[in-house]
């Protein structure tokens, strides 16, 4: 999984990276986003990378995520790396958090798997962010996660589908 998402992002991200008007500073959405980090060194070698944790709070009863954790360089154009897009909600909250501590920065997304709903949130909440998808229409199933996508991005980043120990706060 991990080398078939490496080349797919290869692909997508010298595409992103012919038509850029201006150098990105490409931004890891952890943990899936890990996936396409070694792509973004190979296709983008100058620029300086971030990272953004995005969380699901115990707190947070309507289940929307936050970011817990943001580590950015300074930019004017960011490109966000994760690459399986869902409901959207990761990356628009990741939106809000780079966007309040940015400025009115331009944001793109970079995704090999996206469904139309998660395009969609992004597109209600930021209607200036680009998506950059190789899937930009995934189906989703009853149970609200991708079909046809036998794994978790994040999982497959760390090198387990086994259980592990979750917590927040």
């Amino acid at each position: 999984i991990r080398d078939a998402v490496h080349r797919l992002s290869v692909i997508l991200l010298s595409s992103i990276r012919s038509a850029a008007r201006r150098p990105v500073v490409p931004v890891v959405v952890m943990r899936g986003g890990l996936l396409m980090w070694d792509a973004a060194r190979l296709c983008l070698p100058a620029a300086p990378t971030g990272v953004v944790v995005p969380t699901r709070s115990a707190y947070n009863h309507d289940d929307v995520p936050t970011v817990a954790y943001g580590n950015v360089p300074h930019g004017s154009s960011y490109l966000l790396l994760d690459p399986i897009v869902n409901s959207g909600n990761t990356i628009v909250a990741t939106v809000d958090a780079l966007r309040r501590r940015a400025g009115g920065v331009d944001v793109a997304v970079a995704s090999v798997f996206a469904t139309r709903d998660g395009v969609s949130t992004i597109h209600d909440a930021a209607a200036d962010v680009a998506v950059h998808a190789l899937w930009p229409d995934m189906p989703v199933g009853d149970d609200l996660r991708l079909v046809g996508v036998g794994f978790d991005a994040g999982d497959a980043a760390f090198g387990s589908a086994g259980a592990r120990h979750h917590w927040t706060g």
